[in-house]
């Protein structure tokens, strides 16, 4: 990799048939870690009980930079959460809304309760396949009216160009496209990073349209 990214994220629940190979291999990183071993109810992989999951984090707490909960779980992992405090870990709490859009309110009320376990940033990713729902994305993004900061991300149809334009309303972590284990942190991203999301979202802006009007013509 000629230009490392600003954080890489380590999806524990992904890895951990092969978790044991993990401690050589993430000393070869060269930017900081951040952790997490997702929900099963917000795309975790291999159905881990809270306890497999708190386990996994726990061991990984003292290499990582960040560690993302989901806002769900942040009751369950208080002393996790705690722990990574002491450590100078930053929290980010997170939830992931996979089958549509929330309301602005309803993410502002989410992103407020998971300032009150102590988090650093609130992240929220949600089902961007239609413009309203990328709409109601970059409504709360940018009303900045939430007493933390914010990363947000859409996946789905409109996923790509979500990701340039939350950007420009000053969302942290960006996903690198082309590498999706790897994130920009978008106040100090690099402009290649930059020009390498925003050709991505045009090119899938510009299919997106091309699937709709091949759509149209067998109407």
């Amino acid at each position: 990799m000629d230009e490392p990214p600003d954080l890489f994220e380590l999806r524990l629940d992904r890895v951990v048939r092969v978790i044991n190979r993990l401690d050589n291999k993430i000393s070869r990183l060269r930017a900081p870690l951040v952790i997490t071993a997702r929900h099963p109810m917000e795309g975790g992989a291999n159905r881990l009980s809270p306890l497999q999951r708190h386990n996994l984090l726990a061991r990984f707490l003292s290499r990582a930079g960040y560690i993302d909960v989901e806002l769900r779980s942040a009751p369950v992992f208080v002393s996790l959460l705690r722990l990574a405090r002491r450590q100078n870990v930053r929290r980010i709490i997170s939830v992931h809304h996979l089958k549509g859009t929330p309301s602005p309110s309803r993410l502002r009320a989410q992103a407020r309760a998971a300032k009150t376990y102590g988090a650093d940033f609130f992240k929220v990713a949600t089902r961007t396949d239609t413009p309203a729902q990328l709409t109601r994305l970059i409504d709360f993004a940018a009303a900045k009216d939430v007493d933390i900061a914010v990363s947000a991300m859409g996946i789905g149809k409109l996923g790509a160009a979500s990701r340039v334009l939350l950007a420009c309303c000053g969302s942290y972590f960006s996903p690198v496209v082309d590498r999706p284990s790897c994130m920009c942190h978008s106040a100090e991203a690099t402009s290649r990073a930059k020009c390498r999301l925003i050709s991505f979202a045009r090119s899938e802006w510009l299919r997106h349209v091309e699937s709709l009007k091949r759509k149209s013509a067998t109407f």
